[in-house]
């Protein structure tokens, strides 16, 4: 319709997609990585915003750093903590990040994979696939196993991953990462 004369479009965000991470703390003797604060601040220079947004939206995405985007009036409020970060894609200080963390807890590279206490450490990854979120998640699947992490992703529905995530308690380790997804249907001046 983009080219059609007789029909103008109006962009509006219609849809925010986001990395729900799991911080609880692992049991005595094991080690949830995202319980570790720099492991978690890792993947904002893992995730390939522009990729995303250029090449799995074909340019109908904008990339966003904080669960407000840069259509919403509130992140004006934000605009200058999220600039000052310089947050793009840099696996490289992605890697320095987690291997310094992870060593720091006590995980080693074996392999070319993250151990602790002697036994392999994997990442349990809900991937939703109604949607592009399947595309995201192979994709950031992908850019954990580089660093070195077992991914064991779990594709699921709406149903079922908002089972496993919302109806658990975290501190189980049933899951580490989600690919959450919401639904918007006009800008507010406040993201209720």
């Amino acid at each position: 319709l983009a080219g059609r004369e007789d029909i103008r479009l109006y962009e509006a965000p219609a849809l925010t997609l986001s990395l729900l991470l799991n911080p609880a703390p692992a049991s005595d003797g094991e080690l949830n990585p995202f319980s570790l604060p720099d492991v978690r601040r890792a993947l904002q220079y893992l995730v390939n915003r522009e990729f995303i947004a250029q090449e799995i939206y074909r340019g109908l995405a904008l990339p966003m750093y904080i669960p407000a985007g840069p259509f919403d009036f509130d992140y004006l409020t934000a605009y200058d903590v999220v600039h000052e970060h310089g947050l793009t894609y840099d696996p490289a200080f992605a890697r320095e990040l987690v291997t310094r963390s992870m060593t720091g807890a006590g995980a080693r590279l074996v392999d070319g994979r993250w151990h602790f206490n002697g036994r392999p450490l994997e990442l349990k990854f809900i991937i939703r696939v109604e949607d592009a979120r399947r595309d995201i998640g192979d994709l950031v699947r992908a850019e954990l196993e580089k660093l070195g992490f077992a991914v064991d992703p779990s594709y699921d529905q709406f149903a079922a991953a908002i089972s496993k995530v919302f109806s658990t308690d975290p501190k189980l380790l049933g899951w580490h990462l989600y690919t959450e997804g919401w639904g918007k249907s006009a800008a507010g001046r406040y993201d209720y």
